[in-house]
């Protein structure tokens, strides 16, 4: 009995001994026109896709399709152009479309 009791000591101590990592899981939330992903739609968003536009490509602009359609085009800068000068405008209808990035 004094050897089971010394084997669960011993198993407790170096369970207790072991180091406990903690994992971390990062969800990064899409928020529509925030092209470079800083959670902030902002003038940068509409200088970076504009850019993007141009053919310069920059690192920043991480998510320039900013109605989610799967094509980086004029109508992405149009509507965040409006959505940052205060229209009332849907920059894109469902977030659970199955959209994927594809440029």
């Amino acid at each position: 009995m004094k050897k089971l009791i010394c084997l669960v000591l011993v198993l407790c101590a170096a369970l207790c001994a072991m180091p406990i990592v903690a994992s971390s899981l990062e969800i990064t939330v899409f928020t529509p026109g925030d092209v470079n992903v800083d959670r902030v739609v902002d003038e940068k968003d509409a200088e970076l896709l504009l850019d993007y536009l141009g053919g310069v490509q920059s690192p920043e602009a991480k998510k320039p399709d900013v109605n989610r359609d799967g094509v980086v085009n004029n109508v992405d800068a149009v509507l965040l152009l409006q959505y940052l000068a205060g229209y009332d405008v849907t920059l894109y209808e469902d977030p659970d479309d199955g959209w994927t990035d594809n440029y």
